[in-house]
């Protein structure tokens, strides 16, 4: 359990959103992940010995990073589409190339997993505990339409009335407790956890420790070592966990300062903040040649074929260079990044074939997502596109910081040669891409208005301008 923050000085501990962001400061708190339910816990000071309990305690890691990247992905995808929160799920996206591009670690875009994974073991064990309930309302809902008065009736009324009592006081207790998986369906797993529990205690007394290290445990010492390892009933047991914090008299006021001491390390204004500054420069940049180029969806005359020419030569222009842009923002943190082109340039020829390749990747990952925008759907789906959505832009974040921080790594740029027609390259990359995003405007739902809902530089939401 983590210490108790004082309400008081929670605003002052609070670190204030910083345009230069020490790595040393934010990175992400390792949580060793728990076995799985049939296997005890170890103490947290006692090192795994054996290769069996290593394998099961790698599994173990594994899944949990696995459900921690899904958790982040449903979350991000979630708080796309909520008007202005939209805009902390983009500053997610920058952050994670910002730090790729400052370490140069492919690893340190992936950020906040185990918060994330927290928060899905929250909402999976609730969801789970309540469909028992929601069956059971099923069942009384018809036998109430077929006879509101019958026994039956009354019968499944009290026994659903007292399951959603206990129901309640289940998941409480769950969340009070932590809110592992194994803590919402410890009573199916509790004989599993108790019997095996009782085995190691049996196995580690005196008489047997000394049987076992004399016979079994010479052929495999650190195994037996592992299985004698217990910890009390009250560090995993729910009831006796509960117990014992309500023991304390702090129940309530600890479960208040771990949540909101929880909920101020997500650092939600930082990423809020970061989004914004990263939505505005981007729009900057954009807003010209993106009027330009609605303008020469209007009227077909001379107009809109001059706004057509002139918007598609400063939006391929604008691309070339916000492609870039848009990753140094992330790695300093500062609007005024945005118009660093200088800076910027230096950087793309310190690695400019990563570069290259790098915005290859996130300009052939944003095409097929405009087929997604054929159709509008019910607002309340939304995030399962957003899914999509994130799915093909964060890997396209992580690739440009990471071409970034393979430039950090090098003193002097490459030979003129070699970078400038690299560069180069980048501007037919950059043509080709705004003629098709040009015409999507017959296949898109919001018509040339489509072109402002920009998912390269922009939200990760298909269509943000109509939430």
């Amino acid at each position: 359990m983590q210490p108790p923050v004082q309400w008081g000085n929670l605003e002052r501990s609070h670190h204030p959103v910083q345009t230069e962001v020490d790595l040393d400061s934010i990175d992400e708190p390792q949580e060793r992940p728990l076995a799985p339910v049939f296997i005890a816990e170890l103490a947290e000071t006692q090192p795994l010995r054996s290769w069996p309990f290593r394998l099961v305690n790698w599994l173990s890691q594994f899944l949990s990073a696995v459900f921690g990247a899904v958790s982040v992905v449903f979350l991000l995808a979630v708080t796309a589409n909520i008007p202005l929160v939209q805009l902390a799920s983009f500053g997610y996206l920058l952050e994670s190339s910002g730090r790729v591009g400052r370490t140069g670690k492919l690893r340190s875009g992936l950020i906040g997993f185990e918060k994330a994974s927290r928060v899905g073991r929250f909402v999976i064990g609730a969801w789970i505990c309540v469909l028992p309930i929601r069956f059971l309302s099923d069942y009384w809902y018809s036998a109430w339409l077929i006879d509101p008065t019958s026994t039956q009736t009354n019968v499944l009324r009290g026994f659903q009335i007292a399951l959603l009592v206990l129901t309640i006081f289940h998941i409480l207790a769950a969340w009070l407790c932590g809110g592992r998986l194994r803590q919402f369906f410890w009573p199916i797993i509790a004989p599993f956890q108790l019997a095996i529990w009782t085995l190691r205690r049996m196995m580690s007394s005196r008489l047997l420790s000394q049987l076992l290290d004399s016979t079994a445990g010479r052929i495999a010492p650190q195994l037996f070592a592992d299985i004698r390892e217990t910890e009390p009933l009250a560090n995993w047991f729910l009831p006796a966990v509960l117990i014992r914090k309500m023991r304390s008299g702090r129940i309530l006021s600890d479960a208040a300062d771990e949540l909101w001491s929880f909920f101020a390390s997500l650092r939600p204004r930082y990423y809020f903040m970061l989004g914004a500054k990263g939505f505005v420069g981007s729009f900057i940049w954009l807003i010209v040649p993106t009027l330009l180029l609605v303008r020469a969806t209007g009227r077909d005359d001379g107009v809109a074929i001059f706004c057509g020419i002139l918007g598609t030569m400063l939006a391929t222009g604008v691309f070339t260079i916000l492609i870039f842009q848009q990753t140094h923002f992330a790695v300093h943190g500062q609007l005024r990044n945005f118009w660093q082109i200088r800076k910027s340039f230096r950087v793309f020829r310190k690695a400019p074939l990563w570069h290259l390749l790098a915005a290859l990747i996130a300009l052939i990952f944003a095409l097929p997502l405009y087929l997604l925008k054929i159709e509008e759907i019910p607002g309340e789906l939304l995030w399962s596109l957003s899914i999509v959505f994130l799915l093909f832009s964060w890997p396209t974040r992580i690739m440009l910081g990471w071409a970034y921080g393979r430039s950090r790594r090098r003193e002097r740029p490459r030979a003129w040669w070699w970078s400038f027609p690299l560069a180069a390259l980048v501007v037919p990359l950059c043509f080709l891409f705004v003629f098709i995003m040009f015409f999507t405007r017959y296949t898109s739902w919001n018509g040339a208005l489509s072109m402002f809902e920009n998912h390269v530089f922009l939200l990760p939401a298909p269509f943000w301008l109509g939430l």
